[in-house]
C-alpha cells in the first residue's frame, strides 16, 4: 500500500476553491525555487521571475498529473521560466571580455605553456576558469546556456534536460555538441589572441 502525497491533499484543496491553501506550497518549496532560479538568473530579477514560476504553478495545477511528485513538476516549471527570462532578456547579454583580461590572458598563457608553479595553480586556477566558464556561457544563447548548466553542472540526463527545455532528446543531443563546441572555439580565440 503506497503512502498518499500530503501535496496531493493540498492541490486537491486549492482545486476545490481554497485556493489560500497554495501557500502551504509556497513555503514547502519556495528554497527549492529560489536556488534553482539563483543559479540561473541575475540577482536583481531572481524574486520577480520565482515569483513568476510559483505563479505559473498555480495557474497550471489542474494540469499536474500526480505521476511524479509536485517538487519535479514545481522544478520543471521553474526551469522553463528562467529560460523564458532568457529569451525574453536575451538582448541584454553581455558581450564584453573577462573582466581582467590581463589576468586571464596571464593564467591562459601559464596553462598553455604549463609552466605555472603549483601554489600559483592552487589559488588563482578555480577563479579564473570559473570567470572563463561564465564568460563563455554568456556567449551562447539562453536555452544552450540552460541546456549546458543542467547537463554538465547539475548532473541532469539528457533525457530529463529535453524534457524541461521541451525538445527531443536528437535536438538535445545536438543542441549540447553544438553548445560545447562554441565555448572550445571561444576559448581557443582567446588563447590566439594571446599568442
Amino acid at each position: 500500500m503506497t503512502v498518499p502525497d500530503p501535496d496531493h491533499k493540498i492541490i486537491n484543496s486549492v482545486l476545490n476553491g481554497n485556493i489560500d491553501d497554495f501557500i502551504v506550497l509556497v513555503n514547502k518549496y519556495r528554497a527549492r525555487v529560489f536556488l534553482l532560479t539563483a543559479k540561473r538568473i541575475p540577482v536583481n530579477d531572481v524574486e520577480d521571475v520565482a515569483q513568476e514560476a510559483f505563479i505559473r504553478a498555480f495557474k497550471s495545477l489542474d494540469t499536474f498529473s500526480r505521476q511524479k511528485p509536485f517538487e519535479n513538476w514545481l522544478s520543471i516549471i521553474t526551469l522553463r521560466t528562467c529560460c523564458d527570462y532568457w529569451r525574453k532578456n536575451a538582448r541584454l547579454k553581455e558581450f564584453t571580455a573577462p573582466a581582467d583580461d590581463s589576468g586571464h590572458l596571464k593564467w591562459l598563457e601559464l596553462v598553455a605553456c604549463r609552466t605555472a608553479s603549483d601554489e600559483y595553480r592552487k589559488n588563482i586556477r578555480n577563479e579564473d576558469v570559473r570567470e572563463l566558464l561564465n564568460w563563455t556561457l554568456k556567449k551562447l544563447q539562453p536555452d544552450d546556456r540552460s541546456l549546458v548548466e543542467m547537463i554538465y553542472f547539475e548532473g541532469h540526463s539528457l533525457k530529463e534536460a529535453a524534457e524541461v527545455l521541451d525538445w527531443g532528446i536528437s535536438k538535445t543531443k545536438v543542441r549540447a555538441m553544438r553548445a560545447r563546441s562554441k565555448m572550445r572555439r571561444l576559448l581557443d580565440k582567446l588563447l590566439e589572441a594571446q599568442s
